[in-house]
C-alpha cells in the first residue's frame, strides 16, 4: 500500500555546519571531559524542560570516533546508544549539538537540523558557553539564514500534573516576535544582528 507520508527533508543541514564552522567553544580534549560536561548538562534544568522525557535524562555511552569524521550520534536497533566524539569535534557547541540530536531522539516528523533542532541547540548553547561563542553562532545563523523555533516549554510537573508555582523560564510571544525571560523582555530579531564586526 502506497502511503503520502514524506520523510522530512534535511535541508538546513549544511548551512547549520557553515554556521557553526569556527565556533567551537570550550575545549574538551579528553573523553573524560565530554562525559564530565555532558553530565553537567543532561543534570541541568534547561534541559530537562527541553527534552522532558526521562529516557534522554542520563548520558549514553560516550566513545572517541576513532576513524569517524564527525561527531555523530548512533542508535542501533537493539536499543543502544552511542555519540562518537573525534578530536576535531571535542569542543562545547559540537557537543551540544550531538546532545540536542540525542535529546530530540529519531522523531521523523521533524527534519534532523530543522528549526527545532536549532531552537533547542542555541538555548542549550546560550545556557552552557560564553557570551564571545553565543554571539559568534548567533551571527553565523544569520548569516546562513538558519531557520529556528524557540522551544515551547511545558511548565507542567509531570510526577504530579499540576502547574508549577514558579516562573517559566522564558515564553515567546508569536504576534510581537518578542521573548518575556522571567520577568524582562529579550526581543531577537536575527536580521538586527551585525553580520561583519
Amino acid at each position: 500500500m502506497a502511503t503520502s507520508l514524506k520523510p522530512v527533508r534535511d535541508s538546513q543541514r549544511i548551512r547549520v555546519y557553515r554556521a557553526n564552522s569556527g565556533v567551537l567553544g570550550s575545549p574538551l580534549p579528553h573523553m573524560d571531559d565530554i562525559r564530565a560536561y555532558c553530565q553537567e548538562v543532561v543534570d541541568s534544568k534547561i534541559y530537562r524542560t527541553l527534552f522532558p522525557s526521562p529516557s534522554v535524562w542520563s548520558v549514553p555511552y560516550l566513545k572517541p570516533g576513532k576513524g569517524a569524521r564527525t561527531a555523530h550520534v548512533l542508535w542501533h536497533i537493539d536499543g543502544r546508544i552511542e555519540i562518537a566524539f573525534p578530536r576535531a569535534y571535542r569542543f562545547a557547541t559540537y557537543v551540544l549539538h550531538e546532545l540536542t540530536h540525542y535529546g530530540l531522539g529519531l522523531d521523523s516528523s521533524i527534519a534532523a537540523h530543522g528549526p527545532e533542532f536549532v531552537g533547542a541547540w542555541l538555548e542549550l548553547v546560550r545556557n552552557f558557553c560564553s557570551p564571545r561563542t553565543i554571539h559568534a553562532l548567533e551571527k553565523g545563523l544569520a548569516r546562513e539564514q538558519v531557520k529556528f523555533h524557540i522551544p515551547v516549554l511545558d511548565i507542567k510537573d509531570t510526577r504530579t500534573k499540576t502547574l508549577v508555582k514558579e516562573e517559566p523560564m522564558f515564553r515567546y510571544d508569536p504576534d510581537s516576535n518578542t521573548v518575556f525571560v522571567n520577568g524582562s523582555v529579550d526581543f531577537i530579531d536575527l536580521e538586527q544582528l551585525e553580520l561583519f564586526s
